[in-house]
């Protein structure tokens, strides 16, 4: 850096000033106590307008409301132009994810107790109409008939012209989603003990071919494997594609997303104890190899090292070529997020604790400078302030 400003301001006219701009509220003004994701252009507001408590991330623009206007107790994800109202309207307990413009009802009307899914146009109809207890997820155009009609107990997702059976011909006991037509089996054929989502053709066996225990989610063409072969336990989300491994051989205990090719290995191979995200072509090493014990997403490539070679105890984040250095040259005990490099320091340089977020670059201070006990998210430069300071 010295020898680059020397250069440039020999290059410069006499008394021509030098500016190098680098905006980063100091540590006094930004104490972050767990999470925070910075948008493309690195902002985070300071944490002194904006306490978050658990995780806030932010949108293209990076635009989230400070905690004066919106005090986030949980998990908020706003949309392509980041417009959330201020949660002094509407007071979200949990998660609430907007949706292209961001729209949502102000509490006053919508209030919410659990989480809502607005359509691309964020209409939900005022839960004055409609009181939802848990989740509702509208369609295009956001449309969920009021509950004088439709009394939901637990949760409907309405298709695309957001029609949903009124509770005296479709008593709904906890979640069903409709398709394009809005049409729902007779719970008397297809009682749904938890929750189905279908696909824009709307295709979901039967309960007698599948009894769905929780949630499975399908694709765009709403393939998903009788539950006679797929028994699945929690939740399930297939990708475009809607393929997914029967259940003989792929047993999945907990929670399995798959790619846009819908690529999950068999459980023979791939035993998955609790969630496994695979990437876009749905490489996830065999498990024989790479035992994951709590949660691992691989990135744009799957690349997840073998656990001979990185034990990966709880949560580990590939970048864009899913590097991860190996768990003997870099022991993660919690959480580490690496860059579009996927730059991460050995361990014996950098123990990382907790949480580390790199940036573009992936620079992260030598933890023997600074060490960081929770969480820091970097800039798009990588800048982070030294700890000290």
């Amino acid at each position: 850096m010295v020898k680059y400003y020397h250069r440039l301001r020999h290059t410069l006219k006499p008394m021509q000033p030098v500016m190098l701009k680098v905006k980063i509220l100091p540590l006094s003004e930004e104490h972050i106590e767990t999470n925070a994701t910075s948008d493309v252009e690195g902002h985070i507001l300071a944490l002194s307008e904006e306490h978050i408590e658990t995780t806030a991330t932010s949108d293209v623009e990076g635009q989230v409301l400070p905690s004066s206007a919106a005090q986030i107790e949980t998990t908020a994800t706003s949309a392509v132009e980041g417009h959330i109202l201020a949660l002094s309207e509407a007071h979200i307990e949990t998660t609430a994810i907007s949706d292209v413009e961001g729209q949502k009802l102000p509490s006053s009307a919508a209030q919410i107790e659990t989480t809502a899914t607005i359509d691309v146009e964020g209409h939900i109809m005022a839960l004055s109409e409609a009181h939802i207890e848990t989740t509702a997820s509208s369609d295009v155009e956001g449309q969920i008939l009021p509950s004088s009609a439709a009394q939901i107990e637990t949760t409907a997702s309405s298709d695309v012209e957001g029609q949903v059976l009124p509770s005296s011909e479709a008593q709904i006991e906890t979640t069903a989603t409709s398709d394009d037509e809005g049409q729902l089996l007779a719970l008397s054929e297809e009682h749904i003990e938890t929750t189905a989502s279908s696909d824009v053709e709307d295709q979901i066996l039967p309960s007698s071919a599948a009894q769905i225990e929780t949630t499975a989610t399908s694709d765009v063409e709403g393939h998903i494997l009788a539950f006679s072969e797929a028994h699945i336990e929690t939740t399930a989300a297939s990708d475009v594609e809607g393929q997914k491994l029967p259940s003989s051989a792929a047993q999945i205990e907990t929670t399995a997303t798959s790619d846009v090719d819908g690529q999950i290995l068999p459980s023979s191979v791939a035993r998955i104890e609790t969630t496994a995200t695979s990437d876009v072509e749905g490489h996830i090493l065999a498990f024989s190899e790479a035992h994951i014990e709590i949660t691992a997403a691989s990135d744009v490539e799957g690349q997840i090292l073998p656990s001979s070679g990185a034990r990966i105890e709880t949560t580990a984040t590939s970048d864009v070529e899913g590097q991860v250095l190996s768990s003997s040259a870099a022991q993660i005990e919690t959480t580490a997020t690496s860059d579009v490099e996927g730059q991460i320091l050995s361990s014996s340089a950098a123990q990382i604790e907790t949480n580390a977020t790199s940036d573009v670059e992936g620079h992260i201070m030598a933890l023997s400078e600074e060490h960081i006990e929770a969480n820091a998210t970097s800039d798009v430069e990588g800048h982070i302030m030294a700890l000290s300071e």
